[in-house]
């Protein structure tokens, strides 16, 4: 089991520690593999010497692609793109907010009943855009697995 994925069984797993001897071995086969991956906000250094996990789910998803084979180099690279593209939607969602959230409350009296509406448009937001992003990427996921000929041909003959 990866070194990040044992000290991911703590209770809390934004605080598991690391060394930096550690993560630089398991990174050391990755051009800049250490500071790519702390760059990535996967680690986060304690002091010189120690690090802690603090993306969670980046952290997962590394250990994950490790175990089912994939080199460490395409799985840093993966845990990279995946965040730029979540950074991405994320700012995204925030501008939908401004625009169609904070604006109109920015404009109003400001009222116990105007702060409700905000908040409750907010939440909304959140809610409506997380679960269609989740839902859009799954689908994309199936349709593009089913358009590649030779994935899809092989998947329905194992069925």
């Amino acid at each position: 089991m990866p070194e990040a994925a044992q000290l991911a069984q703590s209770s809390d797993v934004n605080d598991a520690i690391i060394s930096a001897t550690d993560l630089q071995n398991r990174f050391a086969e990755v051009p800049n593999g250490f500071a790519r991956v702390v760059a990535a906000g996967v680690f986060e250094p304690v002091d010189a010497a120690t690090y802690r996990v603090v993306g969670a789910e980046l952290s997962g998803l590394l250990d994950r692609l490790e175990a089912v084979g994939v080199p460490m180099a395409d799985a840093l690279h993966e845990v990279e793109r995946m965040k730029a593209d979540s950074d991405r939607f994320s700012r995204r969602v925030v501008d939908m907010v401004r625009e169609n959230a904070w604006e109109p409350f920015a404009n109003s009296d400001r009222t116990q009943e105007d702060l409700s509406a905000f908040t409750a448009r907010v939440d909304v937001l959140r809610s409506i855009l997380r679960r269609t992003a989740g839902e859009l990427v799954n689908r994309f996921i199936d349709q593009y697995l089913a358009q590649d000929a030779e994935i899809s041909s092989t998947l329905r003959s194992d069925s």
